[in-house]
């Protein structure tokens, strides 16, 4: 019988080290993430109070799937500028200093226009919309949970933490909309589960038949955010919240977002490295991304 030359362990602990990039690793810092203001508050503290991972819970199974993520954005990138009309520039920018948060979004749109007969005249590409919008663009690539979750009750309610980073970022760059594009890990699966939905007997739980056939895909699903009509109910909760953050405050203060007293612990708790320093220091006061959501 023959014998793996190399084994699934050994190549996945070799991703995290082929794919060991300073921007791609765990940052320590004084300044709270935007990404982060959507996950687990202590997880932030621990990081910003410079304590040092103690634990890699699922840290190959992590990097492998970032690694998929950026492949997929490429991909997706590549399918919007073969428009010739859209084009994604300013991939992962540092925010501006001042913006109370630190991030790398994924990317801003611009444009190229047309004139009456259809033949392009803009010398250069153009910041803005034919309506004058700047856009961001986000990416996410997610397994079959959280794609048919916001397939069946869309961006704002299938994944309001994504709502509040993209917000975030809007915020310190002054975006108008954001395009974020949504793939998925598993489409085989969702294709399945879509095609059985569209066929149950009762019309009440067929949600599928309500998607958008021009936007609806296994693979992939675009959402136009517009970012105007958040800012006035989220955006001075994020920053207060990140405010909230910043301040030195022991991380055993902080509350926690999940469980990890769960057997078995849970996301976030699962992935995430100070998972044995967090049981020792308890449950700690109240979550604080628990007061963003509310009343939105």
């Amino acid at each position: 019988m023959l014998q793996l030359p190399i084994t699934v362990t050994e190549v996945m602990e070799g991703l995290v080290e082929a794919f060991a990039k300073p921007e791609n690793a765990v940052q320590e810092r004084s300044t709270p993430r935007a990404s982060g203001l959507s996950g687990c508050a202590r997880q932030q503290a621990y990081d910003m109070a410079g304590i040092k991972h103690a634990t890699d819970w699922g840290r190959n199974e992590m990097a492998f799937t970032q690694e998929q993520g950026r492949i997929a954005e490429d991909l997706t990138i590549a399918g919007i500028e073969q428009s010739g009309t859209v084009r994604v520039v300013n991939r992962q920018i540092e925010l501006p200093e001042g913006s109370g948060y630190t991030g790398h979004p994924d990317g801003e749109l611009v444009f190229k226009f047309e004139d009456d007969h259809g033949v392009p005249w803009a010398q250069a590409w153009e910041s803005t919309d034919a309506n004058g919008l700047n856009w961001g663009f986000e990416h996410k690539h997610l397994g079959q949970y959280k794609y048919q979750q916001i397939q069946k009750r869309g961006l704002l309610e299938g994944a309001p933490d994504y709502i509040i980073q993209t917000v975030a970022y809007g915020m310190a760059l002054g975006w108008d909309a954001c395009l974020v594009a949504i793939t998925a890990q598993d489409a085989s699966v969702i294709r399945r589960e879509m095609t059985r939905n569209l066929n149950a007997k009762n019309p009440k739980v067929r949600w599928a038949e309500n998607l958008d056939p021009a936007n609806a895909n296994p693979k992939m699903i675009l959402f136009p955010l517009d970012l105007r009509e958040l800012y006035p109910s989220m955006g001075k909760r994020i920053k207060l919240r990140a405010d909230q953050l910043a301040i030195a405050l022991g991380p055993e203060l902080v509350g926690r977002e999940g469980d990890p007293t769960a057997d078995p612990p849970g996301f976030p708790c699962s992935y995430c490295g100070h998972f044995d320093q967090c049981l020792r220091d308890g449950g700690g006061g109240a979550p604080i991304m628990s007061v963003i959501t509310e009343d939105r």
